[in-house]
């Protein structure tokens, strides 16, 4: 199974999705958030849970200027990295440095971390950094986890897009009243939260 990047440099090339291992943000609701953001360039793209890598390969398609994918399950890792190889080869891009890194680990012990040194970066770096965040629906402990670490913990200042289902995930109103989303993008059951710290 593949999905196609939608739009910009990328437009066209399908990336391959680890079968049984995750499930990719649908066209649908990935057209309708890039037609919102159809230029990047001076972001960094964080593709947390990044299964397919399918958001973060749109987001370097429409110029993002570094991209991290964090996934745990090694497969899936692996076959990233091979979608990064075949955009590679694809885009005859062999004398390029793609600004990709790959990072198999637990997405919240990286953000953690991470955060430590997003701290030390200028206020106008922190505000041009995005975070996606796209667990399996059902799994409610990693929703509570990111509600505690960016909610609470308040040392983000850049964009959180949070997807979500209404059924097996957690409803729009599990976010802080407090902080409201700033666009919620819905497709069928499925949203898509964004908010700006």
């Amino acid at each position: 199974m593949s999905v196609q990047i939608l739009g910009g440099q990328f437009k066209g090339y399908s990336v391959q999705v680890p079968e049984l291992v995750s499930r990719p943000t649908s066209v649908l609701l990935r057209r309708r958030l890039f037609d919102r953001y159809q230029n990047l360039s001076g972001f960094s793209f964080i593709d947390g849970l990044a299964g397919s890598g399918a958001v973060g390969f749109e987001a370097l398609s429409r110029g993002a200027d570094s991209l991290v994918f964090v996934e745990s399950n090694y497969s899936a890792i692996q076959l990233i990295k091979k979608n990064i190889q075949g955009l590679i080869k694809w885009g005859h891009l062999e004398n390029a440095t793609l600004p990709i890194k790959t990072v198999q680990e637990d997405v919240i012990v990286y953000l953690r971390n991470w955060s430590v040194q997003y701290k030390q970066l200028d206020l106008e770096a922190q505000k041009h950094a995005i975070i996606f965040f796209d667990p399996p629906y059902e799994k409610h402990d990693l929703y509570e986890k990111l509600r505690h670490l960016f909610f609470e913990n308040k040392f983000f200042h850049g964009e959180l897009w949070i997807e979500s289902e209404m059924k097996k995930g957690v409803p729009p109103d599990f976010w802080p009243k407090d902080f409201p989303p700033t666009k919620i993008i819905n497709q069928g059951d499925s949203y898509l939260a964004i908010f700006h710290f």
